[in-house]
Formats: C-alpha cells, structure tokens, sequence
C-alpha cells in the first residue's frame, strides 16, 4: 500500500496540526509536570487493562 501524493500531503498536515495542538497544550508543563503526567497516565493504562 502506498500514498498517493495527496494523502501524503494531507498526512503532513493533520501530523503538523497535531503537534500545534500538542504544543499549546502541554506546552506550559514542565519536565517534572510531564513525568508526573506520564505516571498518572501509565497508572491509568494499567488500570483499564486490568479492568478487561
């Protein structure tokens, strides 16, 4: 499978959105903030996993 020459620029646009969005987000959060995020998440994660 392979893209076309429009999916590939419609994929390049909606990665560059995505990481604008990322960016405003969690922009603001320092690496102690992100690391404590990542935990919460994981635990989270691991949760629903166990929940199936």
């Amino acid at each position: 499978m392979r893209l076309t020459p429009e999916g590939a620029k419609a994929l390049a646009a909606g990665t560059a959105a995505r990481e604008g969005v990322l960016r405003e987000v969690f922009g603001a959060m320092g690496a102690e903030q992100l690391g404590n995020l990542d935990q919460l998440l994981d635990a989270l994660r691991a949760g629903f996993q166990g929940a199936a």
